[in-house]
């Protein structure tokens, strides 16, 4: 046998002993004789899993990360090893990858995250029972997208797998596409070569993955989305409650209210000019998303008081509708570059509107919101589930303890769930388009949620509503809604 046939083989040996090698075995152990492999290099030698009976040829040195059998618990019926008792993350992965996959797992477990990998799985072990009985015991599903992952059948299959019991956590490595069927459950990207460390998003993943392992109850889990919000609750004149750009109180760059009202006023010109000519132009494609997103945009702009999250929300959105490439085909290069100067335009106010954002606190102790995991299948059940959260939050504001402007946002969130349920999925690409507009919307309604949610604790402690009992009867009311929209992260 030659030595390249053997990179990142699993050669350890198989001691089969009633529980620790150190008492009397049944029969001698089956060990792996490397000695006379022919060409085998000290490199190809370290991509291995072996111990320390392997047997291996005298000039080179065994790997430091081969362990002592003798410190190894064992069972002696290898077919029937129980699945670990602790809630543990299957990390999923194509082989090509395993090197770096190995410090992704040391790091993740440093961080006390348990995680479980092909390479558990003891010689005599079926290896596709092993997978299929951790896949299914398994909290979360960790899976990272690479070059070499995105072509393996058995990657997709347990990702796949994944998605369908919500336990989908994934992760680019590299720029590449993912696979048609994922667009639903949000992904994160760990591009740098230091991409194991302290990033804001291995920070999410970390969370992400705690999530599934130790799920938070619903006043926590509240605390975690609305530190991820956009917005901050605050109580108005008349106890009221509203919604405040974030963080509250703090001025925007280079505040200037006269230069801000001029911009508006432009803006909402060329919004007008533009839904006009969307009108009357005769374009083979359905303008009329576009043309709903951009009359949001321009309500928005009109509120009283004006706020930067409401607006930029459907700036947000209008991006997401151009992303079509065929509807941007269908439009002459006129009304495009009039559409792309109302988005530059849009941020172009961000340094009269937006309140300066102050800088994540080290210390800081709650974790970032995780990812969401929709299909477009879910469609009908979140309409259902919003149009209900919109007609609570009317109530709450009959009962006089909810602003409008809250009403406003919710009646906003319930009208994306109508417009994104009427969208095709027919074909994998409406398929993923469906899932990315339902994961947005559901994303904002976990915000927006959560963070109605601590308001009404903080200022019900505080009596500080105008009616703190209609209040805590509206925590109840909304509490199981919160809590569906949940099993979605």
């Amino acid at each position: 046998m030659w030595g390249a046939h053997l990179e990142g083989a699993d050669v350890r040996s198989i001691l089969p002993l009633t529980s620790k090698a150190t008492t009397i075995g049944i029969g001698p152990p089956l060990i792996t004789d490397l000695s006379k492999v022919q060409s085998l290099t000290q490199a190809q030698l370290d991509t291995m899993y072996g111990d320390s009976l392997t047997s291996i040829p005298k000039h080179l040195t065994r790997p430091e990360h081969w362990p002592d059998v003798y410190t190894i618990e064992h069972d002696t019926n290898l077919e029937t090893e129980p699945v670990r008792a602790q809630p543990f993350v299957f990390l999923s992965y194509a082989t090509e990858d395993r090197e770096w996959i190995a410090d992704l797992r040391n790091s993740l477990q440093a961080e006390g995250i348990n995680i479980w990998w092909d390479q558990d799985i003891l010689l005599g072990q079926d290896w596709r029972t092993e997978i299929d009985k951790h896949l299914e015991a398994s909290h979360a599903v960790l899976t990272c997208w690479s070059e070499q992952s995105v072509s393996s059948k058995s990657v997709a299959e347990e990702a796949s797998n994944a998605q369908s019991t919500n336990k989908l956590v994934h992760v680019r490595f590299s720029d590449i596409k993912l696979p048609f069927g994922f667009a639903g459950t949000q992904h994160l990207d760990l591009f740098s070569t230091d991409r194991f460390n302290q990033s804001t998003n291995w920070k999410r993943l970390i969370s992400a993955l705690r999530f599934h392992l130790d799920p938070p109850d619903t006043e926590e889990a509240a605390k975690i989305f609305s530190h991820d919000s956009p917005v901050e609750g605050e109580v108005r004149q008349g106890g009221k409650l509203g919604f405040a750009d974030r963080p509250k109180g703090v001025d925007p760059i280079a505040p200037d209210p006269e230069d801000l009202e001029q911009r508006v006023s432009t803006q909402i010109e060329n919004i007008n000019d533009i839904v006009d000519d969307l009108s009357e132009a005769r374009i083979n494609w359905n303008t009329g998303p576009l043309i709903k997103s951009l009359s949001r945009y321009k309500a928005m702009l009109q509120r009283v008081p004006l706020s930067w999250h409401a607006p930029n929300d459907r700036i947000l959105r209008i991006q997401s509708v151009l992303k079509d490439e065929d509807l941007c085909a269908a439009l002459d290069s006129y009304l495009l570059d009039g559409i792309n100067l109302i988005i530059t335009r849009h941020y172009d106010m961000a340094p009269r509107l937006r309140p300066v954002q102050l800088p994540p606190d080290p210390d800081d102790e709650i974790p970032p919101a995780p990812p969401v995991s929709v299909t477009p299948d879910d469609d009908d059940e979140l309409r259902d589930a919003a149009q209900n959260v919109a007609a609570e939050i009317r109530r709450g504001i009959d009962a006089g303890i909810i602003d409008s402007d809250i009403g406003d946002s919710f009646n906003e969130l319930a009208e994306d769930f109508d417009e994104i349920a009427e969208m095709p999925a027919v074909t994998d690409e409406q398929r993923d388009k469906k899932a990315s507009a339902l994961r947005r919307t559901v994303t904002s309604s976990a915000l927006y949620l959560g963070t109605v949610f601590t308001t009404i604790t903080a200022t019900v402690i505080a009596n500080a509503l105008s009616d703190p009992v209609a209040a805590t009867r509206l925590y109840e009311m909304l509490k199981p809604w919160f809590e569906f929209f949940l099993r979605f992260f």
